[in-house]
């Protein structure tokens, strides 16, 4: 599925930006070499960054344990 349509950045290309480093939707773009036109792929592409951080709610931590 494409979550932009402007410059055809699949999801799961979009996916892989975000698992290098890219930190919000202009950086997404810039992982491809392409620069956002509309805008219309940023709340999706936001939720996808912030799904994917590691304090993001979706997330449960893992619990500490003592050796």
């Amino acid at each position: 599925m494409f979550v932009c349509n402007c410059n055809a950045i699949r999801e799961i290309e979009a996916g892989t930006a975000i698992k290098t480093g890219a930190r919000d939707w202009v950086q997404v773009h810039a992982h491809f070499g392409h620069a956002p036109c509309c805008g219309k792929c940023a709340p999706e592409i936001m939720a996808m960054i912030s799904s994917a951080e590691p304090n993001s709610s979706s997330e449960t931590p893992l619990p500490m344990t003592m050796s």
